[in-house]
């Protein structure tokens, strides 16, 4: 399953909220009008973080998932 991790600003559209999808992003998921996306939505903090630094915890907490859950899940213990 291919899948993007971004942060995205919330919009308005018409009475609505609407979170957009990058057209690159739209492109590389070979996404179309219609399709069924599934999406986690969480609020981000206040403070903004850095692009540089945001892009390389994505991809840290990307590369090291499985192992990150395993530390989490044995601290529960």
């Amino acid at each position: 399953m291919d899948e993007i991790t971004t942060i995205r600003k919330v919009v308005r559209a018409g009475n609505s909220l609407a979170v957009t999808i990058p057209a690159a992003d739209i492109k590389k998921l070979k996404l179309k009008k219609g399709d069924r996306v599934q999406i986690t939505v969480t609020k981000q903090a206040d403070a903004p973080l850095d692009d540089d630094f945001q892009a390389a915890l994505i991809q840290a907490t990307t590369q090291y998932a499985n192992t990150l859950e395993k530390l989490r899940l044995a601290d529960q213990k």
